[in-house]
């Protein structure tokens, strides 16, 4: 076909959406269903056994698909960045289905550009008909071929899901630090188990979650379930601690990639960097359990809880604070802080000369532009491995890394919130600060 008129672009786009529609149909029930099994899982390994089963049955299904519209369903399951061409999932997956179409179409589109002869028209049509003609195969639309096309994009999004619940099963499992946190847990748990809460303490979680429950509510289940037995009240609340962690890393595998993306524009179109910190949006730590770390790997990150599913947990977070009160601890809300930040400047401890060298160096490398910090904050790393080249050429004194992080991050205008972990950016910038020495020494 040549160059589309308006007419047939728009009724593309109205077939477009029904598409998406019947797909997001399908994609939505089996979610569901999904969720729940996922869930009934007893622990980490029978999730990933039963998140590898399913991705195994989902290929097997994908060997029946019509070769016709095999190349799209694979580009829908492994875009490349050129692919994508900056669009979100969503955007992609519409694109997909127009192309799709528009191989499909041309007949339609020429009984159909007779049936409407401006867009007026198309606008003023009910939306249900689009979905009609499509599913009754009407206006010579293959209606077999196009649910065919919609059954097997809909099982390409749902592996989709499941590869990337894998991939995030993976990537925990290769953390080893998380082990040892994790070890630690379950001794502790161990520990507690002569006051166990009985198994059916799991139901009533349950119903707690996404409900909106009094506070006396609450205590009196505590009371019931531990009679404020303080060994009791430790192990329920390490109970609850391991399900807020189970349950969480769950419910955050069932939301695609999409609608995280679509979640982040909407938020961000709304609050600067600053206030999205403040928010919680956007997080510098982690929690595991009632474990707070900084991940040098991952500084800042979006929080996906409060993004997603903001008052799924709340009621069973404010279970845990009424615990709190009960044992007498109080909770610790603060961030370690940091050790008191001299007053020094970098002039105090060298001499100009070298403070010059390592603003240019810094210059040179683009991680400052006009000698303001200019990386992400996911690379402030590179701060410590320049600050550690420089001190290995005796460019910078053998002070700590932490007050030269200090001093050079105010030099160059960067805040830091916290001290600059060792991490792949910091060794990166590292053996590119050492090269830039090597070859352009101080004089």
């Amino acid at each position: 076909m040549g160059e589309f008129s308006k007419v047939e672009l728009l009724i593309i786009e109205k077939c477009t959406e029904a598409i998406g529609s019947f797909i997001y149909a399908l994609t939505s029930t089996q979610r569901d269903k999904d969720r729940l099994l996922y869930s009934s899982c007893l622990n980490d390994d029978e999730k990933e056994d039963y998140t590898k089963s399913e991705i195994k049955k989902m290929q097997r299904k994908l060997s029946k698909c019509n070769p016709d519209i095999a190349e799209f369903i694979r580009c829908y399951l492994s875009p490349s960045e050129f692919d994508l061409s900056g669009d979100t999932y969503d955007q992609y997956r519409d694109r997909l289905i127009k192309n799709f179409l528009i191989t499909e179409f041309e007949d339609v589109l020429e009984v159909l550009t007779s049936k409407f002869k401006d867009g007026s028209e198309i606008e003023n049509v009910d939306i249900l008909f689009w979905d009609e003609i499509i599913e009754e195969g009407q206006y010579g639309i293959d209606n077999k071929f196009m649910m065919h096309f919609v059954k097997f994009m809909a099982l390409a999004e749902r592996l989709s899901t499941f590869r990337s619940m894998l991939e995030m099963i993976e990537k925990e499992k290769s953390k080893p630090n998380l082990d040892n946190i994790l070890n630690k847990m379950k001794a502790q748990s161990e520990a507690l188990k002569p006051k166990k809460i009985e198994d059916e303490f799991k139901a009533i979680l349950d119903g707690l979650r996404d409900n909106n429950v009094s506070d006396l509510k609450l205590y009196t289940i505590i009371k019931t379930q531990t009679g404020l037995d303080k060994t009791a009240l430790n192990y329920m609340k390490e109970e609850i601690l391991w399900y807020l962690f189970s349950m969480k890393t769950a419910q955050e595998a069932f939301y695609t990639k999409e609608q995280l993306d679509r979640a982040i524009l909407d938020i961000k179109s709304k609050h600067t960097e600053g206030e999205l910190i403040n928010l919680g949006y956007l997080k510098t730590t982690k929690m595991f359990l009632d474990y707070e770390y900084a991940d040098p790997e991952e500084p800042i990150y979006w929080n996906k809880e409060k993004l997603l599913f903001p008052d799924e947990f709340k009621t069973i977070e404010r279970l845990i604070a009424i615990i709190n009160d009960n044992i007498g601890e109080e909770k610790e809300q603060e961030k370690d802080s940091k050790d008191s930040k001299s007053t020094q400047n970098l002039s105090d401890i060298t001499n100009q000369i070298n403070i010059d060298y390592a603003l240019k160096l810094m210059e040179d490398l683009s991680i400052t532009l006009n000698y303001k910090f200019n990386l992400s904050e996911r690379k402030k790393g590179a701060i410590r491995g320049v600050i550690e080249a420089l001190k290995e050429s005796s460019i910078l004194p053998n002070q700590s890394l932490t007050l030269l992080c200090d001093l050079v991050a105010k030099e160059i205008e960067l805040q830091l919130n916290s001290k600059l972990d060792a991490s792949n950016t910091s060794e990166e910038y590292k053996k590119k600060a050492l090269e830039y020495i090597k070859h352009k020494p101080l004089h």
